[in-house]
């Protein structure tokens, strides 16, 4: 297991953890105890936190079935999350 961390505000760390079929998102407070994967639902190819505000994460995801990541906001749970991409005006919204 490899594990990447990054964090923003004192006693918070988020990152995420390479497991088999991609990488799930956590969050954790200073020891591995504390420790919570915050995959969310309908995420398919891993999931990457690189940002928080202590309760807000930000990171990417790949959804649905889409082989290109999507920037995306968590609310420190894994079942309340935005996908930021579908918040792009065109012509941003498609890939070249």
């Amino acid at each position: 297991m490899n594990v990447r961390s990054r964090h923003m505000v004192p006693g918070v760390q988020v990152g995420y953890v390479q497991r088999p079929g991609g990488a799930r998102p956590a969050v954790w407070h200073g020891t591995g105890a504390s420790f919570r994967d915050l995959t969310p639902p309908g995420i398919t190819g891993g999931t990457r936190l690189y940002g928080t505000t202590g309760r807000l994460h930000v990171g990417q995801g790949f959804i649905g079935t889409s082989n290109l990541a999507h920037a995306v906001l968590s609310f420190d749970s894994a079942t309340n999350w935005i996908d930021l991409h579908q918040c792009l005006l065109a012509p941003y919204t498609t890939y070249s």
